[in-house]
């Protein structure tokens, strides 16, 4: 087994733990990816998972087995496959009467 050994320089400021001359840290900012529903945006990723966890059963039969109705706009990853989540959720199909419904509006 190794032993960690501890190396603390002697220009720390003990209670604080900071260098004394260092300077400020920087805030480093990060371009968001857009989050409007609806053609040339995603959906948020909490607002998509909600609502497909709403319409997990069927309206009309209460079958359990529903499938999302996704666009074919997916965004594409290095290999050209579509990054699953990205595509526009426009509906749901049930796969026990085959019927099919829209994504309620907010």
């Amino acid at each position: 087994m190794s032993q960690l050994k501890l190396y603390r320089p002697d220009d720390l400021d003990a209670e604080t733990h900071l260098e004394v001359d260092a300077p400020p840290p920087t805030v480093l900012r990060f371009r968001r990816m857009p989050s409007q529903e609806g053609p040339g945006g995603l959906m948020d990723v909490l607002l998509r998972a909600r609502v497909i966890h709403q319409n997990k059963h069927c309206p009309r039969c209460e079958h359990p087995v529903v499938e999302p109705v996704v666009l074919n706009d997916a965004i594409l990853n290095r290999g050209r496959l579509p990054i699953p989540g990205t595509g526009t959720l426009v509906g749901f199909h049930c796969h026990g009467c085959q019927t099919e419904w829209p994504v309620p509006q907010r």
